[in-house]
């Protein structure tokens, strides 16, 4: 049995949309059907059948927010098992951090998420993550919420794959305000490469609960191996929901065995608000 030790940075907005690390985070912040190791299970539980060789150790840091009345600082740890012999590869992950609104009293946030995947047919791969939050704000009682994700890819090749996502199915309780129940929605994303140079993704989504008028968010995000171990990345997210716009844009070193990966993100309605996010990859 191999095991896979990840320490990763998550970030959200108010519907507390969680950003698995800078990599999707440059890219528009898509990634329903990337083949990245150390984000791709955060996206999509399905990814990991295909991590079979992957052993990766990450060390990430971030802090903003692109909504100017608030500042994220999150942490977290996974642990995953992709070795060959295991019939059911698994991911676990914890997260913690602290949000402040403003003037209001700032929350402190737990995040746990179990998830697990295996081959349906071929090379079509199936996964199921069961998610939990944690909200604490200091005046009241801690909030509690629990759910589940389903997910599916399938690569067509190395170079093309699909996903499709259906996040956080169960109904919500009614304990917790809306504004920080986890999102509800369905997506469908993309992932191609071209001449080895160019990586692309694309997501579509749409918000299952609270969208009277069916609005729907893009995410699109070209990654470009520009020289040997190095890449520049560049993105732009568009939410009709909240009328988000954020251009995002990042760098990485990706070296034989350490990778080094920053990402930045503006909302691009009026620069109001930003976010830096930076982490350190080592093989495991």
């Amino acid at each position: 049995m191999t095991l896979v030790l990840i320490v990763s940075f998550f970030t959200h907005r108010v519907n507390a949309h969680l950003y698995p690390g800078p990599i999707s985070s440059s890219l528009g912040e898509a990634g329903i059907a990337n083949i990245d190791p150390v984000e791709g299970p955060f996206y999509n539980p399905a990814i990991l059948p295909h991590l079979r060789k992957e052993f990766q150790t990450g060390f990430v840091f971030g802090q903003g927010s692109t909504i100017d009345t608030r500042d994220d600082r999150y942490w977290g740890v996974m642990l995953s098992d992709c070795s060959k012999d295991n019939y059911f590869p698994a991911s676990a992950a914890y997260v913690s951090g602290r949000t402040t609104f403003g003037n209001f009293d700032p929350a402190d946030e737990k995040y746990f998420t179990l998830g697990g995947g295996g081959f349906a047919w071929r090379q079509v791969s199936f996964g199921v993550s069961i998610n939990r939050r944690e909200t604490q704000f200091p005046t009241t009682e801690k909030l509690v919420q629990n759910n589940f994700t389903l997910g599916m890819i399938y690569p067509f090749s190395s170079n093309f794959a699909l996903g499709a996502i259906a996040q956080n199915l169960a109904n919500p309780d009614g304990t917790v305000p809306s504004y920080l129940e986890l999102p509800a929605r369905f997506g469908m994303g993309v992932y191609y490469v071209y001449l080895q140079k160019f990586h692309m993704r694309a997501d579509v989504t749409q918000a299952t609960r609270r969208n009277p008028h069916n609005q729907v968010a893009y995410s699109i995000g070209i990654d470009s191996r520009f020289a040997e171990f190095f890449a520049a990345r560049l993105g732009y997210h568009i939410d009709n929901l909240i009328d988000r716009h954020v251009l995002t844009a990042g760098i990485g070193f990706l070296g034989p065995r350490l990778s080094l990966s920053y990402g930045y993100q503006v909302e691009n309605q009026n620069g109001s608000g930003s976010r830096h996010v930076l982490d350190l990859q080592m093989p495991f």
